[in-house]
């Protein structure tokens, strides 16, 4: 009876250190991919316009404006210019979030998958 106590308890043992190989093992084949993703999406950009181009907002990476055209035709109206800023920014922060689902579908699809489950569980 021991015999098989100490059986089955090192039988559990290698299938503990089967298990941490492997996740060592995946962990080693996903974080360059999480690299290669990281450095793909902080180049982004995406470019959001409203009032038919009077404003134009240009987004990189992570949301960051880094310029934002006002034509001058509109430069004097304060309420115009406040509105269609607002407007074009949104519509850059939408093609940016397009744009990173692509890319993150590309570089890692097991964490669009992944994702999709946690949105089903959380609503």
């Amino acid at each position: 009876q021991s015999t098989w106590g100490f059986h089955f308890i090192s039988n559990k043992k290698k299938i503990k250190e089967r298990k941490m190989e492997t996740i060592k093992r995946l962990a080693g084949e996903f974080f360059p991919r999480l690299a290669r993703l990281n450095a793909r999406l902080e180049i982004l950009e995406a470019v959001g316009v409203a009032g038919g181009g009077l404003v134009k907002s240009t987004l990189r990476g992570r949301g960051n404006l880094i310029k934002l055209e006002i034509h001058p035709s509109i430069a004097q109206d304060k309420e115009t210019v406040e509105s269609l800023v607002q407007v074009s920014h949104n519509n850059a922060l939408e093609q940016l979030e397009e744009s990173r689902e692509e890319v993150v579908t590309e570089e890692v699809p097991e964490l669009v998958s992944i994702r999709q489950w946690i949105r089903r569980v959380r609503y």
